[in-house]
């Protein structure tokens, strides 16, 4: 049996960082067809953050019309603003980044997947200290991909609860469930305690609201480097 490979090839810049996005950015990106998201004006929209800022981390949102990897494609929340794509919603963000969560939680709103169940917007993020805890995973909707509000509103909006190694379930990815012998419609992972003493976890749901822990990984890789090379 012969083996296959794959081969990719590095294309141009898609856009520069944002001008009011501070470094390192843009971090954690997550590009989303937008067909099933009613009236939207865009075919794709790609939602990414900060990095560990303190001051100014939030979600940015770009946009795209057309193949997604030629960069005349392609153009900011703000642009679009200024040209009118979104003139048809009666409210929504001036400009990026379009969600910072002021609610629950210090310093950066970061870490953004994102998945559209019945026409709706689910976006999952981690925000730092909250609760006690670093870097949970919390969830916001959108009926439009442009307006987010925080699933519980002003109430714990947490979605991954942890209490071992600070409460971090941070860096969440997740999708319909692909696995025919665990009985979820969506499966992610995530985080599971952070710096040296890091795991990965393993989460199952039903309704992308209510996870339910299925398993912790062990870390089977080390450091690239020693500690005194860094």
């Amino acid at each position: 049996m012969s083996k296959r490979y794959f081969v990719f090839k590095k294309k141009e810049v898609l856009f520069e960082k944002p001008q009011n996005m501070p470094e390192p950015g843009p971090y954690y990106p997550c590009l989303l067809q937008m067909n099933k998201v009613k009236d939207f004006p865009f075919d794709y929209a790609l939602y990414f953050s900060t990095d560990h800022h303190k001051g100014r981390g939030g979600i940015w949102l770009y946009l795209c019309n057309g193949i997604p990897s030629e960069c005349k494609n392609w153009k900011s929340y703000d642009q679009a603003v200024a040209d009118g794509d979104f003139d048809y919603l009666a409210a929504k963000p001036k400009s990026n980044p379009i969600f910072i969560d002021r609610i629950q939680g210090r310093h950066h709103t970061e870490t953004p997947h994102v998945n559209i169940i019945n026409g709706k917007v689910y976006l999952t993020y981690h925000h730092s200290r909250l609760l006690g805890f670093r870097q949970q995973t919390l969830l916001a909707t959108s009926s439009d991909g442009a307006n987010f509000e925080r699933i519980n509103g002003h109430k714990n909006s947490v979605i991954l609860k942890a209490k071992g190694n600070g409460g971090h379930t941070g860096y969440f990815r997740w999708a319909p469930n692909p696995f025919h012998r665990i009985d979820y419609n969506y499966i992610g992972y995530s985080l599971h305690g952070g710096g040296k003493k890091y795991h990965s976890a393993m989460w199952g749901s039903n309704d992308a609201v209510k996870w339910n822990k299925l398993h912790i990984f062990t870390p089977q890789e080390g450091f690239a480097m020693k500690e005194k090379e860094k």
